[in-house]
């Protein structure tokens, strides 16, 4: 059975708000992932497919060393 993949429309200002939209994304997703993008746009911006080809989210879960550190 394949798993279902969380999509979301991202609509940016700029390479680095993209970056920034889709890392705010992948947070909320709240696991490890990789982002696949795409611009629906005629003509790509100039830098997309360097800034887009390689996203890959390793989130870490620092709730707990944020714990062990209010109690010491």
């Amino acid at each position: 059975m394949l798993g279902s993949y969380p999509e979301k429309r991202i609509q940016a200002a700029g390479m680095d708000d993209l970056i920034d939209k889709v890392t705010q994304f992948a947070m909320e997703h709240g696991e490890s992932c990789s982002a696949s993008v795409r611009c629906l746009a005629p003509r790509k911006p100039p830098g997309f497919k360097r800034a887009t080809e390689n996203l890959y989210f390793k989130l870490v879960d620092r709730t707990a060393e944020k714990r062990g550190d209010a109690a010491a």
